[in-house]
């Protein structure tokens, strides 16, 4: 998960980030300096954790992600998708176009084989989801203006129907120019803020 920054840095320098908890809790997670992400950071990757395992039950109430198919979308690093790996999920999903960051992915993603997969293109032109996904979470860049197409696009592909969660990050400072997130076709299940992220919890409007 990451949003594109507009700050220059050297080429080919890296920071990380860090699983925070689960099976593969402390494993680092690179991401690229500079141009390439600005990746949600632990304090705010924790909170949103500490809510999807607490908050979100299946019907045996187990917690929503365990044993599910997670997409991570604008994956940036992959740290969001890595830490539903650990926490539980079965399969985990990325999509990720910027060439920066597709190249941290895929050191990212190698240590854990056919649990994930990586598909380098435009959210806005997604693959065939194999089954819906339990989670989509998506952290668009600042000046992303294509949310409902990418979230049509997601539906046609066949991730998300009723029974999906979808999580939208936005930047606090990007809500108070606007009247709030909405997103046609969805109820707001709830809204959260830690720091300046602001999650926002949908699903599928009643008919």
């Amino acid at each position: 998960m990451a949003k594109r920054s507009a700050k220059s840095a050297s080429a080919g320098k890296t920071t990380s980030l860090r699983i925070i908890a689960g099976i593969h809790r402390g494993r680092r997670v690179e991401v690229p300096k500079g141009l390439s992400v600005r990746p949600t950071l632990d304090r705010a990757r924790e909170s949103l954790f500490n809510i999807l395992m607490n908050g979100y039950r299946q019907d045996d109430g187990r917690p929503l992600i365990v044993d599910g198919l997670v997409l991570d979308c604008f994956a940036g690093s992959g740290a969001v998708g890595l830490e539903a790996l650990s926490r539980g999920a079965a399969q985990v999903a990325f999509i990720e176009h910027g060439r920066e960051a597709i190249q941290a992915l895929i050191g990212n993603l190698e240590p854990f084989g056919n649990a994930v997969t990586l598909h380098t293109r435009s959210a806005l032109t997604p693959p065939l989801a194999p089954r819906p996904a339990a989670l989509v979470f998506m952290d668009p860049p600042y000046a992303f203006e294509e949310i409902p197409q990418t979230v049509a696009a997601l539906e046609r592909a066949g991730w998300i129907d009723t029974d999906t969660l979808l999580v939208v990050e936005r930047d606090e400072e990007l809500e108070e120019a606007e009247t709030g997130f909405r997103l046609s076709g969805y109820s707001e299940i709830e809204a959260r803020s830690v720091g300046r992220n602001k999650f926002y919890f949908l699903e599928q409007a009643s008919s």
